[in-house]
């Protein structure tokens, strides 16, 4: 084991513990009816645990990041959020705007996701 990978497991354990489940969902093409059409989509979903942040107001440019949006600092999944994903924590619902790995000599440690209402 690596010193990152003890350090992943550290972040993992602390999260579950202290952090709060959060749920993801990603539309994924199913494929391509040619008959009707019509592109099909499923829905896949997984989950995690982590912890969320305001972001400062000196942080808050109105563009990029805006009044609302929340810093969700989560354990490191086998699935990495992306952008477009939705994410419900507490029965809300947010759209995954940004997803920042922590990833120290290639491993990753902790994901840092915008997520906005």
């Amino acid at each position: 084991m690596t010193f990152y990978t003890g350090l992943k497991n550290v972040a993992s354990s602390l999260l579950q513990d202290k952090g709060q489940q959060i749920t993801f969902s990603r539309e994924v093409s199913s494929g391509f009816n040619p008959v009707t059409g019509v592109n099909t989509t499923s829905t896949t979903t997984f989950t995690g645990y982590g912890a969320s942040f305001d972001y400062n107001k000196s942080e808050i440019d109105g563009e990029i990041v805006r009044r609302g949006d929340i810093r969700f600092v989560m354990e490191a999944t086998s699935t990495e959020p992306e952008q477009g994903d939705t994410a419900t924590i507490d029965s809300k619902v947010y759209r995954v705007m940004n997803v920042k790995p922590t990833s120290p000599a290639g491993t990753v440690v902790i994901y840092e996701a915008q997520l906005r209402r």
